[in-house]
């Protein structure tokens, strides 16, 4: 069972999955939700967060609370700053395109 976090079950996002090493915006977060095996709920799916202007800041992927994937941090115009890459939860390098 998913829930997205304005759901008044589950936590806000940002109590629910790891955000450290991703810059603090001030901006509406969306993410979905579900309960772990200890009962509590966790970040599970996309995470996305926008710049009060409506621009896209953060998007990134959560497995089961822990990042996971890819992460782009983007500034208040839209335009891509950053990209971080996550193996549940750990910084990795970002992997290279295949040819």
């Amino acid at each position: 069972m998913l829930f997205i976090c304005s759901c008044g079950t589950s936590r806000p996002c940002t109590e629910a999955g790891d955000l450290r090493g991703i810059p603090e915006i001030k901006g509406d977060k969306k993410c979905f939700q579900r309960k772990n095996a200890e009962g509590r709920y966790v970040n599970d799916g996309t995470f996305r967060q926008v710049h009060r202007n409506g621009k896209p800041a953060i998007e990134g992927e959560f497995k089961m609370g822990e990042k996971n994937g890819l992460w782009s941090i983007y500034d208040e115009d839209g335009k891509k700053t950053a990209e971080k890459y996550y193996v549940n939860g750990v910084e990795r390098q970002v992997p290279l395109p295949k040819d």
